[in-house]
C-alpha cells in the first residue's frame, strides 16, 4: 500500500511538472512575468534537487550491495545493525522508484527553464551533454518500469545497473560542462 501511495505520489509530481512545461511552452509566460537571474536560479536549484534524488536513489543500491556482501562474506553483524539494516533496505527498496520519478521531473524542470526559457534554445556542449545525460535517464525509467512489470528478467536488471553507471557518468560530464 505504501509503495502504491508513493508511485503515485511521484506520477503526480510528473504529471504536475509535464503540465506546467506544456502550458509555459504554449504560452511563454514564465519569461515575460519572471526576471532572467530568477529563472536561472529556479533552473539550478531543479538541477541540484535532482541530483540530491540521484543520491538517494543510488544509495539502495549502495546499501544493499554492503549488506549482500557482508552476508555472502559470512561478516557477523550486530543483531541490532542487521535488523535495522533490512528495515531500511527494504524502505529504500520502496522509496526507489519514487526518487526515480522525482529525478526524472525535476530533470524535464531543470532543461526546460535553462535551455528553453533562459538560453532560448541555443545549443552548446553543457546542453548536449545534459540532453544525452537526460537520454539515458530515459532508459533508465523504462528498464525500471520493465522491470516492475517482468521481475524475473535478469537482463533488465543489468541493463537497468549499467545506464545507472552511464547516467552517473554523463551526469558529471554535464556538470563540468556546465562550470
Amino acid at each position: 500500500m505504501v509503495a502504491r501511495n508513493l508511485f503515485i505520489a511521484g506520477v503526480t509530481a510528473m504529471v504536475g511538472v509535464i503540465a506546467l512545461i506544456v502550458l509555459d511552452w504554449r504560452t511563454q509566460q514564465l519569461e515575460k512575468l519572471v526576471s532572467y537571474q530568477r529563472i536561472e536560479s529556479v533552473g539550478e536549484t531543479a538541477g541540484k534537487l535532482a541530483v540530491l534524488m540521484v543520491m538517494a536513489a543510488i544509495l539502495y543500491y549502495l546499501a544493499r550491495e554492503a549488506f549482500v556482501t557482508a552476508r555472502a562474506n559470512k561478516l557477523k553483524l550486530p543483531v541490532w545493525l542487521e535488523s535495522n539494516a533490512v528495515r531500511f533496505i527494504g524502505w529504500l527498496r520502496l522509496t526507489h522508484p519514487l526518487f526515480g520519478l522525482l529525478v526524472l521531473s525535476l530533470m524535464l524542470l531543470h532543461g526546460y527553464i535553462l535551455w528553453w526559457v533562459w538560453a532560448a534554445g541555443n545549443f552548446n556542449l553543457a546542453v548536449l551533454s545534459g540532453m544525452a545525460a537526460a537520454a539515458m535517464l530515459g532508459l533508465l525509467a523504462l528498464t525500471g518500469g520493465l522491470i516492475r512489470l517482468l521481475p524475473k528478467r535478469i537482463s533488465l536488471r543489468l541493463l537497468h545497473r549499467l545506464g545507472g553507471f552511464g547516467f552517473v557518468l554523463l551526469l558529471v560530464v554535464h556538470r563540468v560542462l556546465a562550470g
